[in-house]
């Protein structure tokens, strides 16, 4: 009697096992059949906008006395949105130093100038672009 209650328990035992292991392979074998393949399109690639008068919007960048009495210094980084015209559509400022640096990076973006991104057969498309506005303090 003893002996039949252990052999039923290691048959119980063996029965999870064996179907624990058995959902695991048809979640492995699922999970390389369901993987998604990629396909690329050449056009798809895009060779970035870049700014053509970048260097004279940054040497005409306003840094506001108060930032530079507080000693603050930094970069702010702006994300633009440059249409198929190398026009800026819209812009957000992925980080911030100080609320009037912020503004004077906000007035300057509109100034930038770009020359069109492009896909790979050579037409322009509308892109973002990251742009880096300096703020040093001259010692």
């Amino acid at each position: 009697m003893i002996t039949s209650k252990y052999i039923k328990s290691f048959f119980y035992t063996l029965l999870c096992c064996v179907i624990t292991s058995s959902i695991y392979a048809q979640t492995l074998t699922a999970g390389k059949q369901n993987k998604p393949t990629t396909t690329y399109n050449t056009s798809t690639f895009i060779i970035p906008a870049k700014p053509i008068n970048y260097s004279e919007v940054q040497k005409n960048l306003i840094y506001p006395s108060v930032c530079r009495s507080l000693g603050i210094e930094g970069k702010v980084f702006v994300k633009i949105l440059v249409d198929k015209n190398g026009k800026v559509i819209k812009h957000e400022l992925l980080n911030e130093l100080h609320p009037a640096i912020n503004t004077s990076c906000s007035n300057q973006v509109n100034s930038l100038e770009f020359e069109p991104a492009k896909n790979l057969d050579g037409i322009p498309v509308e892109n973002w672009v990251v742009i880096p506005f300096h703020f040093k303090l001259d010692i």
